[in-house]
Protein backbone atom coordinates (compact mmCIF):
# COMPACT_ATOMS: atom_id res chain seq x y z
CA UNK A 1 0.00 0.00 0.00
CA UNK A 2 1.37 3.39 -1.03
CA UNK A 3 1.61 6.20 1.53
CA UNK A 4 0.75 9.71 0.41
CA UNK A 5 2.63 12.77 1.63
CA UNK A 6 0.07 13.41 4.39
CA UNK A 7 0.42 9.88 5.80
CA UNK A 8 4.20 10.08 5.54
CA UNK A 9 4.23 13.36 7.47
CA UNK A 10 1.97 11.90 10.13
CA UNK A 11 4.19 8.81 10.48
CA UNK A 12 7.29 11.00 10.70
CA UNK A 13 5.61 13.12 13.36
CA UNK A 14 4.66 10.04 15.45
CA UNK A 15 8.19 8.64 15.27
CA UNK A 16 9.78 11.97 16.19
CA UNK A 17 7.33 12.44 19.11
CA UNK A 18 7.99 8.89 20.35
CA UNK A 19 11.77 9.42 20.27
CA UNK A 20 11.43 12.75 22.04
CA UNK A 21 9.18 11.36 24.81
CA UNK A 22 11.41 8.29 25.22
CA UNK A 23 14.38 10.60 25.77
CA UNK A 24 12.51 12.70 28.32
CA UNK A 25 11.43 9.62 30.34
CA UNK A 26 14.69 7.70 29.92
CA UNK A 27 16.18 8.83 33.32
CA UNK A 28 13.23 7.21 35.14
CA UNK A 29 14.24 3.63 34.31
CA UNK A 30 17.92 3.84 35.26
CA UNK A 31 19.21 1.44 37.92
CA UNK A 32 20.19 2.77 41.36
CA UNK A 33 22.78 -0.01 41.73
CA UNK A 34 25.68 2.49 41.59
CA UNK A 35 24.15 5.13 43.85
CA UNK A 36 26.72 7.32 45.63
CA UNK A 37 25.57 9.14 48.77
CA UNK A 38 22.11 10.47 47.99
CA UNK A 39 22.80 10.80 44.26
CA UNK A 40 22.89 8.34 41.37
CA UNK A 41 25.68 9.42 38.96
CA UNK A 42 24.37 7.15 36.18
CA UNK A 43 20.87 8.64 36.38
CA UNK A 44 22.31 12.17 36.37
CA UNK A 45 24.46 11.32 33.35
CA UNK A 46 21.49 9.92 31.43
CA UNK A 47 19.40 13.00 32.30
CA UNK A 48 22.26 15.31 31.23
CA UNK A 49 22.36 13.64 27.80
CA UNK A 50 18.83 12.49 27.03
CA UNK A 51 16.83 15.59 28.03
CA UNK A 52 18.87 18.16 26.02
CA UNK A 53 18.97 15.66 23.11
CA UNK A 54 15.17 15.36 23.22
CA UNK A 55 14.82 19.14 23.19
CA UNK A 56 17.11 19.40 20.16
CA UNK A 57 15.00 16.74 18.44
CA UNK A 58 11.91 18.74 19.36
CA UNK A 59 13.38 21.76 17.59
CA UNK A 60 13.88 19.80 14.35
CA UNK A 61 10.41 18.35 14.79
CA UNK A 62 9.01 21.90 15.02
CA UNK A 63 10.51 22.73 11.62
CA UNK A 64 8.05 20.33 9.97
CA UNK A 65 5.01 20.58 12.26
CA UNK A 66 2.95 23.58 13.37
CA UNK A 67 3.02 24.31 17.11
CA UNK A 68 -0.32 25.68 18.28
CA UNK A 69 0.92 26.66 21.71
CA UNK A 70 -0.69 29.22 24.01
CA UNK A 71 0.09 30.07 27.60
CA UNK A 72 -2.26 28.87 30.31
CA UNK A 73 -2.72 29.82 33.95
CA UNK A 74 -0.79 26.70 34.95
CA UNK A 75 2.17 27.85 32.82
CA UNK A 76 2.09 31.14 34.70
CA UNK A 77 2.07 29.42 38.10
CA UNK A 78 4.90 27.11 37.00
CA UNK A 79 7.02 30.03 35.77
CA UNK A 80 6.34 32.00 38.96
CA UNK A 81 7.30 29.08 41.21
CA UNK A 82 10.46 28.38 39.18
CA UNK A 83 11.49 32.04 39.26
CA UNK A 84 10.91 32.29 43.01
CA UNK A 85 12.86 29.06 43.64
CA UNK A 86 15.90 30.44 41.83
CA UNK A 87 15.54 33.84 43.53
CA UNK A 88 15.71 32.18 46.96
CA UNK A 89 18.48 29.87 45.76
CA UNK A 90 20.76 32.74 44.77
CA UNK A 91 19.93 34.85 47.85
CA UNK A 92 20.55 32.11 50.44
CA UNK A 93 24.01 30.83 49.57
CA UNK A 94 23.58 28.34 46.67
CA UNK A 95 23.27 25.33 48.98
CA UNK A 96 22.25 22.81 46.28
CA UNK A 97 23.86 23.49 42.85
CA UNK A 98 23.02 20.02 41.51
CA UNK A 99 19.34 20.52 42.29
CA UNK A 100 19.47 23.88 40.54
CA UNK A 101 20.86 22.26 37.38
CA UNK A 102 18.20 19.55 37.56
CA UNK A 103 15.49 22.19 38.05
CA UNK A 104 16.46 23.79 34.71
CA UNK A 105 16.22 20.40 32.99
CA UNK A 106 12.83 19.71 34.62
CA UNK A 107 11.57 23.08 33.39
CA UNK A 108 12.73 22.01 29.94
CA UNK A 109 10.82 18.72 30.31
CA UNK A 110 7.66 20.58 31.33
CA UNK A 111 7.67 22.94 28.36
CA UNK A 112 8.77 20.19 25.95
CA UNK A 113 5.71 18.12 26.87
CA UNK A 114 3.53 21.24 26.68
CA UNK A 115 4.79 21.92 23.17
CA UNK A 116 4.40 18.29 22.08
CA UNK A 117 0.78 18.02 23.20
CA UNK A 118 0.04 21.35 21.50
CA UNK A 119 0.60 19.86 18.07
CA UNK A 120 -2.22 17.28 17.88
CA UNK A 121 -4.10 14.69 19.96
CA UNK A 122 -1.87 11.86 18.73
CA UNK A 123 1.10 13.38 20.59
CA UNK A 124 -0.83 13.30 23.88
CA UNK A 125 -1.64 9.61 23.32
CA UNK A 126 2.03 8.86 22.64
CA UNK A 127 3.07 10.54 25.91
CA UNK A 128 0.43 8.53 27.82
CA UNK A 129 1.56 5.32 26.10
CA UNK A 130 5.17 5.85 27.20
CA UNK A 131 4.08 6.66 30.75
CA UNK A 132 2.17 3.36 30.93
CA UNK A 133 5.15 1.57 29.34
CA UNK A 134 7.37 3.06 32.06
CA UNK A 135 5.01 1.66 34.69
CA UNK A 136 5.11 -1.80 33.08
CA UNK A 137 8.92 -1.69 32.96
CA UNK A 138 9.12 -0.81 36.65
CA UNK A 139 6.54 -3.47 37.57
CA UNK A 140 8.40 -6.21 35.68
CA UNK A 141 11.64 -5.02 37.32
CA UNK A 142 10.03 -5.31 40.76
CA UNK A 143 8.56 -8.74 40.06
CA UNK A 144 11.94 -10.01 38.84
CA UNK A 145 13.50 -8.80 42.13
CA UNK A 146 10.68 -10.33 44.17
CA UNK A 147 11.28 -13.76 42.60
CA UNK A 148 15.08 -13.49 42.80
CA UNK A 149 15.91 -13.00 39.10
CA UNK A 150 17.34 -9.50 39.70
CA UNK A 151 19.05 -8.03 42.80
CA UNK A 152 17.30 -5.53 45.04
CA UNK A 153 19.10 -2.21 45.62
CA UNK A 154 18.39 -2.17 49.35
CA UNK A 155 19.69 -4.84 51.73
CA UNK A 156 16.53 -4.82 53.87
CA UNK A 157 13.89 -5.15 51.14
CA UNK A 158 13.06 -7.79 48.55
CA UNK A 159 12.19 -5.40 45.73
CA UNK A 160 12.76 -1.72 44.94
CA UNK A 161 12.36 -1.54 41.15
CA UNK A 162 14.96 0.77 39.64
CA UNK A 163 15.04 2.85 42.84
CA UNK A 164 16.91 2.49 46.13
CA UNK A 165 13.89 2.09 48.41
CA UNK A 166 10.44 0.46 48.12
CA UNK A 167 8.72 3.62 49.42
CA UNK A 168 9.46 5.85 46.38
CA UNK A 169 9.09 2.81 44.11
CA UNK A 170 5.56 2.11 45.35
CA UNK A 171 4.87 5.84 45.10
CA UNK A 172 5.82 5.72 41.41
CA UNK A 173 3.44 2.82 40.81
CA UNK A 174 0.68 4.59 42.78
CA UNK A 175 1.08 7.76 40.68
CA UNK A 176 0.97 5.86 37.38
CA UNK A 177 -1.97 3.64 38.41
CA UNK A 178 -4.84 6.21 37.93
CA UNK A 179 -3.66 7.15 34.42
CA UNK A 180 -3.26 3.49 33.46
CA UNK A 181 -6.64 2.62 34.98
CA UNK A 182 -8.37 5.40 33.05
CA UNK A 183 -6.67 4.29 29.83
CA UNK A 184 -7.73 0.70 30.45
CA UNK A 185 -11.38 1.24 31.33
CA UNK A 186 -12.17 3.89 28.71
CA UNK A 187 -10.87 1.84 25.76
CA UNK A 188 -9.19 4.51 23.59
CA UNK A 189 -9.30 4.26 19.82
CA UNK A 190 -5.78 2.76 19.72
CA UNK A 191 -5.88 -0.88 20.94
CA UNK A 192 -2.17 -0.81 21.81
CA UNK A 193 -2.73 2.08 24.23
CA UNK A 194 -5.69 0.27 25.82
CA UNK A 195 -3.74 -2.96 26.40
CA UNK A 196 -0.67 -1.10 27.68
CA UNK A 197 -2.76 0.87 30.17
CA UNK A 198 -4.57 -2.28 31.34
CA UNK A 199 -1.30 -4.16 31.81
CA UNK A 200 0.23 -1.25 33.76
CA UNK A 201 -2.83 -0.96 36.04
CA UNK A 202 -2.93 -4.70 36.76
CA UNK A 203 0.83 -4.92 37.45
CA UNK A 204 0.74 -1.90 39.79
CA UNK A 205 -2.28 -3.31 41.65
CA UNK A 206 -0.44 -6.63 42.15
CA UNK A 207 2.80 -5.07 43.46
CA UNK A 208 1.47 -2.27 45.66
CA UNK A 209 0.18 -4.50 48.51
CA UNK A 210 3.54 -6.31 48.70
CA UNK A 211 5.42 -3.00 48.98
CA UNK A 212 3.93 -2.27 52.44
CA UNK A 213 3.95 1.48 51.71
CA UNK A 214 0.87 2.91 53.42
CA UNK A 215 1.31 6.32 51.81
CA UNK A 216 1.38 4.67 48.36
CA UNK A 217 -1.79 2.72 49.20
CA UNK A 218 -3.65 5.88 50.19
CA UNK A 219 -2.34 7.71 47.10
CA UNK A 220 -3.39 4.90 44.74
CA UNK A 221 -6.85 4.66 46.33
CA UNK A 222 -7.32 8.44 46.09
CA UNK A 223 -6.30 8.73 42.44
CA UNK A 224 -7.87 5.47 41.33
CA UNK A 225 -11.04 6.31 43.29
CA UNK A 226 -11.42 9.53 41.33
CA UNK A 227 -11.16 7.62 38.04
CA UNK A 228 -13.73 5.02 39.09
CA UNK A 229 -16.01 7.70 40.57
CA UNK A 230 -16.17 9.44 37.20
CA UNK A 231 -16.35 6.24 35.12
CA UNK A 232 -19.26 4.72 37.06
CA UNK A 233 -20.93 8.11 37.79
CA UNK A 234 -20.98 7.24 41.49
CA UNK A 235 -22.40 10.63 42.47
CA UNK A 236 -25.57 9.75 40.52
CA UNK A 237 -25.61 6.25 42.04
CA UNK A 238 -25.40 7.67 45.57
CA UNK A 239 -28.05 10.28 44.82
CA UNK A 240 -30.45 7.66 43.45
CA UNK A 241 -29.75 5.38 46.41
CA UNK A 242 -30.55 8.24 48.81
CA UNK A 243 -33.81 9.04 47.03
CA UNK A 244 -35.00 5.43 46.81
CA UNK A 245 -33.79 4.13 50.18
CA UNK A 246 -33.55 7.01 52.62
CA UNK A 247 -33.83 4.73 55.66
CA UNK A 248 -30.84 2.66 54.59
CA UNK A 249 -28.69 5.62 53.59
CA UNK A 250 -27.60 6.69 57.09
CA UNK A 251 -26.61 3.18 58.30
CA UNK A 252 -24.73 2.61 55.04
CA UNK A 253 -22.88 5.92 55.44
CA UNK A 254 -21.99 5.06 59.05
CA UNK A 255 -20.67 1.65 58.00
CA UNK A 256 -18.49 3.30 55.32
CA UNK A 257 -17.14 5.78 57.89
CA UNK A 258 -16.38 2.98 60.34
CA UNK A 259 -14.58 1.05 57.63
CA UNK A 260 -12.59 4.17 56.73
CA UNK A 261 -11.56 4.88 60.34
CA UNK A 262 -10.84 1.18 60.91
CA UNK A 263 -8.58 1.08 57.87
CA UNK A 264 -6.76 4.18 59.09
CA UNK A 265 -6.27 2.69 62.55
CA UNK A 266 -5.06 -0.57 61.01
CA UNK A 267 -2.48 1.22 58.83
CA UNK A 268 -1.29 3.18 61.89
CA UNK A 269 -0.93 0.01 63.97
CA UNK A 270 0.86 -1.77 61.10
CA UNK A 271 3.99 0.37 61.63
CA UNK A 272 3.28 2.35 64.80
CA UNK A 273 6.83 3.58 65.41
CA UNK A 274 7.14 4.70 61.80
CA UNK A 275 3.86 6.64 62.04
CA UNK A 276 4.89 8.23 65.35
CA UNK A 277 8.23 9.16 63.80
CA UNK A 278 6.50 10.98 60.93
CA UNK A 279 4.23 12.82 63.35
CA UNK A 280 7.34 13.98 65.22
CA UNK A 281 8.97 15.06 61.94
CA UNK A 282 5.92 17.16 61.08
CA UNK A 283 5.87 18.77 64.53
CA UNK A 284 9.59 19.62 64.36
CA UNK A 285 9.22 20.86 60.75
CA UNK A 286 6.58 23.33 61.93
CA UNK A 287 9.07 24.57 64.55
CA UNK A 288 11.77 24.89 61.85
CA UNK A 289 9.64 26.98 59.50
CA UNK A 290 8.88 29.46 62.29
CA UNK A 291 12.36 30.99 61.87
CA UNK A 292 11.49 32.39 58.44
CA UNK A 293 7.80 31.71 57.78
CA UNK A 294 7.27 33.90 54.71
CA UNK A 295 10.40 33.43 52.60
CA UNK A 296 11.93 30.26 54.08
CA UNK A 297 15.57 29.42 54.74
CA UNK A 298 16.47 28.63 51.13
CA UNK A 299 16.49 25.56 48.85
CA UNK A 300 18.58 22.74 50.28
CA UNK A 301 18.37 24.02 53.86
CA UNK A 302 15.71 21.65 55.22
CA UNK A 303 17.89 18.95 56.86
CA UNK A 304 20.11 21.47 58.68
CA UNK A 305 17.11 23.53 59.82
CA UNK A 306 15.35 20.37 60.97
CA UNK A 307 18.32 19.19 63.06
CA UNK A 308 18.57 22.59 64.73
CA UNK A 309 14.82 22.67 65.47
CA UNK A 310 14.81 19.10 66.85
CA UNK A 311 17.69 19.85 69.22
CA UNK A 312 15.78 22.92 70.40
CA UNK A 313 12.59 20.89 70.81
CA UNK A 314 14.16 18.20 72.99
CA UNK A 315 15.96 20.86 75.03
CA UNK A 316 13.14 23.26 75.83
CA UNK A 317 9.80 21.77 74.78
CA UNK A 318 7.65 19.23 76.63
CA UNK A 319 7.99 15.88 74.90
CA UNK A 320 7.10 12.25 75.52
CA UNK A 321 9.42 9.22 75.92
CA UNK A 322 7.90 7.79 72.72
CA UNK A 323 9.05 10.89 70.79
CA UNK A 324 12.58 10.40 72.12
CA UNK A 325 12.40 6.75 71.10
CA UNK A 326 11.31 7.43 67.48
CA UNK A 327 13.48 10.52 66.88
CA UNK A 328 15.92 10.34 63.98
CA UNK A 329 17.99 12.48 61.66
CA UNK A 330 16.01 12.50 58.39
CA UNK A 331 17.30 13.91 55.11
CA UNK A 332 13.71 14.69 54.07
CA UNK A 333 10.60 15.95 55.84
CA UNK A 334 8.27 13.12 54.76
CA UNK A 335 5.82 15.89 53.94
CA UNK A 336 6.71 17.91 50.86
CA UNK A 337 4.38 20.77 51.81
CA UNK A 338 6.14 21.33 55.14
CA UNK A 339 9.54 20.93 53.47
CA UNK A 340 8.65 23.46 50.76
CA UNK A 341 7.43 25.89 53.42
CA UNK A 342 10.62 25.44 55.46
CA UNK A 343 12.82 26.09 52.43
CA UNK A 344 10.72 28.61 50.47
CA UNK A 345 8.28 29.94 53.06
CA UNK A 346 4.55 30.46 52.73
CA UNK A 347 5.13 32.36 49.48
CA UNK A 348 6.72 29.29 47.89
CA UNK A 349 3.96 27.02 49.22
CA UNK A 350 1.24 29.27 47.79
CA UNK A 351 2.94 29.34 44.37
CA UNK A 352 3.33 25.56 44.37
CA UNK A 353 -0.27 24.98 45.51
CA UNK A 354 -1.52 27.40 42.84
CA UNK A 355 0.32 25.41 40.16
CA UNK A 356 -1.07 22.03 41.32
CA UNK A 357 -4.65 23.27 41.80
CA UNK A 358 -4.63 25.04 38.43
CA UNK A 359 -3.30 21.93 36.66
CA UNK A 360 -5.90 19.71 38.34
CA UNK A 361 -8.76 22.06 37.37
CA UNK A 362 -7.59 22.13 33.75
CA UNK A 363 -7.42 18.34 33.58
CA UNK A 364 -10.75 17.74 35.31
CA UNK A 365 -12.64 20.33 33.22
CA UNK A 366 -11.42 18.64 30.02
CA UNK A 367 -12.44 15.18 31.34
CA UNK A 368 -8.80 14.03 31.49
CA UNK A 369 -9.68 12.10 34.63
CA UNK A 370 -6.68 9.79 34.46
CA UNK A 371 -4.23 12.68 34.52
CA UNK A 372 -6.25 14.43 37.24
CA UNK A 373 -6.25 11.19 39.26
CA UNK A 374 -2.48 10.84 38.92
CA UNK A 375 -2.05 14.42 40.14
CA UNK A 376 -4.29 13.67 43.14
CA UNK A 377 -2.24 10.54 43.86
CA UNK A 378 0.94 12.58 43.65
CA UNK A 379 -0.46 15.27 45.96
CA UNK A 380 -1.50 12.65 48.54
CA UNK A 381 1.79 10.76 48.35
CA UNK A 382 3.69 14.04 48.78
CA UNK A 383 1.87 14.58 52.08
CA UNK A 384 3.49 11.45 53.59
CA UNK A 385 6.74 11.01 51.67
CA UNK A 386 9.54 12.79 49.76
CA UNK A 387 8.85 12.43 46.00
CA UNK A 388 10.58 15.73 45.07
CA UNK A 389 13.85 14.38 46.44
CA UNK A 390 13.69 11.45 43.96
CA UNK A 391 14.51 12.46 40.38
CA UNK A 392 12.23 9.94 38.58
CA UNK A 393 9.18 11.02 40.61
CA UNK A 394 9.95 14.72 40.13
CA UNK A 395 10.29 14.15 36.39
CA UNK A 396 6.94 12.33 36.29
CA UNK A 397 5.34 15.22 38.18
CA UNK A 398 6.61 17.70 35.56
CA UNK A 399 5.17 15.48 32.78
CA UNK A 400 1.78 15.07 34.47
CA UNK A 401 1.50 18.81 35.16
CA UNK A 402 2.27 19.56 31.51
CA UNK A 403 -0.27 16.97 30.30
CA UNK A 404 -3.05 18.89 32.07
CA UNK A 405 -2.88 21.57 29.37
CA UNK A 406 -5.90 22.06 27.06
CA UNK A 407 -5.98 20.82 23.45
CA UNK A 408 -4.09 22.65 20.72
CA UNK A 409 -5.08 26.27 20.11
CA UNK A 410 -6.35 27.51 16.76
CA UNK A 411 -3.76 30.26 16.44
CA UNK A 412 -0.34 29.39 15.10
CA UNK A 413 2.87 31.44 15.08
CA UNK A 414 5.48 28.93 13.91
CA UNK A 415 8.50 31.26 13.71
CA UNK A 416 8.06 32.52 17.27
CA UNK A 417 7.62 29.05 18.76
CA UNK A 418 10.47 27.53 16.77
CA UNK A 419 12.75 30.23 18.15
CA UNK A 420 11.42 29.54 21.65
CA UNK A 421 12.12 25.80 21.28
CA UNK A 422 15.65 26.54 20.05
CA UNK A 423 16.29 28.81 23.05
CA UNK A 424 14.87 26.16 25.38
CA UNK A 425 17.17 23.50 23.93
CA UNK A 426 20.15 25.83 24.26
CA UNK A 427 19.24 26.70 27.84
CA UNK A 428 19.23 23.00 28.79
CA UNK A 429 22.66 22.34 27.29
CA UNK A 430 24.40 24.30 30.08
CA UNK A 431 22.95 22.27 33.00
CA UNK A 432 23.58 19.14 30.94
CA UNK A 433 27.30 20.00 30.76
CA UNK A 434 27.30 20.97 34.44
CA UNK A 435 25.76 17.65 35.44
CA UNK A 436 28.28 15.74 33.30
CA UNK A 437 31.12 17.40 35.23
CA UNK A 438 29.34 16.65 38.53
CA UNK A 439 29.02 12.98 37.53
CA UNK A 440 32.79 12.79 36.96
CA UNK A 441 33.44 14.12 40.47
CA UNK A 442 30.83 11.81 42.05
CA UNK A 443 32.53 8.81 40.49
CA UNK A 444 35.91 10.06 41.68
CA UNK A 445 34.40 10.32 45.18
CA UNK A 446 33.28 6.71 44.95
CA UNK A 447 36.85 5.67 44.12
CA UNK A 448 38.26 7.71 47.03
CA UNK A 449 35.62 6.26 49.35
CA UNK A 450 37.15 2.81 48.92
CA UNK A 451 40.33 4.09 50.60
CA UNK A 452 38.26 5.86 53.26
CA UNK A 453 36.53 2.56 54.09
CA UNK A 454 39.98 0.93 54.36
CA UNK A 455 40.95 3.70 56.86
CA UNK A 456 43.70 5.10 54.63
CA UNK A 457 42.96 8.64 55.76
CA UNK A 458 46.02 10.68 54.76
CA UNK A 459 45.90 10.12 51.01
CA UNK A 460 42.10 10.18 51.05
CA UNK A 461 42.10 13.62 52.69
CA UNK A 462 44.17 14.98 49.80
CA UNK A 463 41.82 13.41 47.25
CA UNK A 464 38.77 14.84 49.04
CA UNK A 465 40.40 18.28 49.16
CA UNK A 466 40.51 18.33 45.35
CA UNK A 467 36.86 17.23 45.10
CA UNK A 468 35.62 19.63 47.78
CA UNK A 469 34.77 22.63 45.53
CA UNK A 470 32.43 20.48 43.41
CA UNK A 471 30.96 18.19 46.08
CA UNK A 472 30.65 20.48 49.10
CA UNK A 473 26.86 20.46 48.71
CA UNK A 474 26.68 16.77 49.74
CA UNK A 475 26.56 16.23 53.50
CA UNK A 476 27.88 12.59 53.37
CA UNK A 477 30.95 13.81 51.43
CA UNK A 478 31.58 16.57 54.00
CA UNK A 479 31.26 14.08 56.84
CA UNK A 480 33.84 11.73 55.33
CA UNK A 481 36.16 14.62 54.46
CA UNK A 482 35.86 16.02 58.00
CA UNK A 483 36.62 12.60 59.48
CA UNK A 484 39.73 12.25 57.29
CA UNK A 485 40.97 15.63 58.49
CA UNK A 486 40.27 14.69 62.13
CA UNK A 487 42.11 11.37 61.79
CA UNK A 488 45.14 13.15 60.30
CA UNK A 489 45.14 15.71 63.19
CA UNK A 490 44.00 18.63 61.02
CA UNK A 491 41.48 19.56 63.71
CA UNK A 492 40.73 23.26 62.92
CA UNK A 493 40.07 22.50 59.24
CA UNK A 494 38.00 19.47 60.22
CA UNK A 495 35.78 21.64 62.43
CA UNK A 496 35.17 24.06 59.53
CA UNK A 497 34.21 21.26 57.11
CA UNK A 498 32.00 19.46 59.63
CA UNK A 499 30.25 22.71 60.63
CA UNK A 500 29.47 23.27 56.96
CA UNK A 501 28.09 19.74 56.76
CA UNK A 502 25.90 20.34 59.82
CA UNK A 503 24.20 23.18 57.90
CA UNK A 504 23.12 20.62 55.31
CA UNK A 505 22.29 17.65 57.55
CA UNK A 506 20.34 16.69 60.66
CA UNK A 507 22.79 13.91 61.55
CA UNK A 508 24.16 14.45 65.11
CA UNK A 509 27.37 12.59 64.19
CA UNK A 510 28.69 15.87 62.76
CA UNK A 511 28.62 17.36 66.26
CA UNK A 512 30.17 14.23 67.80
CA UNK A 513 33.22 14.57 65.55
CA UNK A 514 33.30 18.36 66.04
CA UNK A 515 33.34 17.73 69.81
CA UNK A 516 36.22 15.28 69.52
CA UNK A 517 38.16 17.84 67.45
CA UNK A 518 37.53 20.51 70.07
CA UNK A 519 38.59 18.10 72.83
CA UNK A 520 41.84 17.34 70.97
CA UNK A 521 42.50 21.10 70.76
CA UNK A 522 41.87 21.48 74.51
CA UNK A 523 38.60 23.41 74.07
CA UNK A 524 36.63 21.44 76.65
CA UNK A 525 33.67 23.81 76.88
CA UNK A 526 33.21 23.80 73.10
CA UNK A 527 33.52 20.00 73.09
CA UNK A 528 30.90 19.70 75.82
CA UNK A 529 28.52 21.98 73.87
CA UNK A 530 28.98 19.89 70.71
CA UNK A 531 28.34 16.57 72.51
CA UNK A 532 25.24 18.00 74.21
CA UNK A 533 23.96 19.27 70.85
CA UNK A 534 24.41 15.79 69.37
CA UNK A 535 22.60 14.19 72.32
CA UNK A 536 19.68 16.64 72.26
CA UNK A 537 19.19 16.17 68.52
CA UNK A 538 18.56 12.41 68.87
CA UNK A 539 18.23 11.62 72.60
CA UNK A 540 18.05 7.83 72.36
CA UNK A 541 21.58 7.50 70.93
CA UNK A 542 24.26 6.34 73.37
CA UNK A 543 27.38 7.61 71.60
CA UNK A 544 27.11 11.32 72.58
CA UNK A 545 26.63 10.34 76.27
CA UNK A 546 29.65 8.05 76.05
CA UNK A 547 31.78 10.88 74.61
CA UNK A 548 30.50 13.26 77.32
CA UNK A 549 31.36 10.75 80.05
CA UNK A 550 34.90 10.36 78.65
CA UNK A 551 35.30 14.15 78.53
CA UNK A 552 34.11 14.65 82.11
CA UNK A 553 36.33 11.88 83.49
CA UNK A 554 39.40 13.15 81.59
CA UNK A 555 38.87 16.69 82.95
CA UNK A 556 38.11 15.61 86.51
CA UNK A 557 34.41 16.55 86.45
CA UNK A 558 33.44 13.35 88.28
CA UNK A 559 30.05 14.54 89.49
CA UNK A 560 28.87 15.28 85.93
CA UNK A 561 30.49 12.06 84.73
CA UNK A 562 28.58 9.95 87.27
CA UNK A 563 25.25 11.52 86.29
CA UNK A 564 25.88 10.99 82.56
CA UNK A 565 27.09 7.39 83.00
CA UNK A 566 24.07 6.44 85.11
CA UNK A 567 21.78 8.06 82.55
CA UNK A 568 23.49 6.22 79.69
CA UNK A 569 23.35 2.83 81.41
CA UNK A 570 19.68 3.26 82.34
CA UNK A 571 18.79 4.21 78.76
CA UNK A 572 17.24 1.38 76.77
CA UNK A 573 18.90 1.17 73.33
CA UNK A 574 16.57 1.33 70.34
CA UNK A 575 18.51 -1.47 68.61
CA UNK A 576 21.06 -3.53 70.53
CA UNK A 577 24.33 -4.12 68.68
CA UNK A 578 27.92 -5.17 69.48
CA UNK A 579 28.98 -1.48 69.36
CA UNK A 580 26.33 -0.59 71.99
CA UNK A 581 27.43 -3.46 74.22
CA UNK A 582 31.06 -2.35 73.93
CA UNK A 583 30.18 1.25 74.88
CA UNK A 584 28.13 0.04 77.86
CA UNK A 585 31.11 -2.04 79.02
CA UNK A 586 33.44 0.95 78.70
CA UNK A 587 31.00 3.19 80.57
CA UNK A 588 31.01 0.73 83.48
CA UNK A 589 34.83 0.82 83.46
CA UNK A 590 34.73 4.65 83.51
CA UNK A 591 32.29 4.55 86.42
CA UNK A 592 34.72 2.42 88.38
CA UNK A 593 37.41 5.12 87.91
CA UNK A 594 35.29 7.79 89.59
CA UNK A 595 36.36 8.43 93.22
CA UNK A 596 33.59 7.66 95.71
Amino acid sequence: MKLNSKDTGKLFGCIATALCVAGLLCPVVVSDALKTGNMNPTRLEVAAISIPASLCLLFFFSLFRNIRFHFTITDGWFAAFTGYWFFRYFTTGNLCPTHALLFVLLAGVYFAVRILVSTDRTSRSIVIFFLCLTGITEAVWGLAQLYGFLPSYHALYRFTGSLFNPGPYCGMLAVLLPLALHTGVHKPSTPLLHYTGTACAVAAAILLPAGMSRSAWVAALSGGGLVLWQYYSLSSVIRNFYRSRKRCFLPAALICLLLLFGSGAGMYALKKDSADGRLLMWKVSVLALRESPWTGQGPGSFAGAYGKAQARYFTSETHSPQEEHVAGSPEYGFNEYLQITTELGLIGLLLFAGMVVSAFRQAYRQCQTGIAGSLIAFAVFAFFSYPFSVLPLTLLFAVFTALCSPPAADTCKPKIWRTAVLLLAGACLYPGLGLSEKVTHLRAWKEEKRYFDMEIYKGTAEGYRQLYPSLKEFAPFLFEYGQCLAKTRQHPESIIILSEGARRSADPMFYNIIGRNEQALGNCEAAEAAFLRAYRTVPHRLYPLYLLAELYVSTGQYGKAAIIIRKALEQKPKIMSPAIEEMQHKLKKLYEQIPS
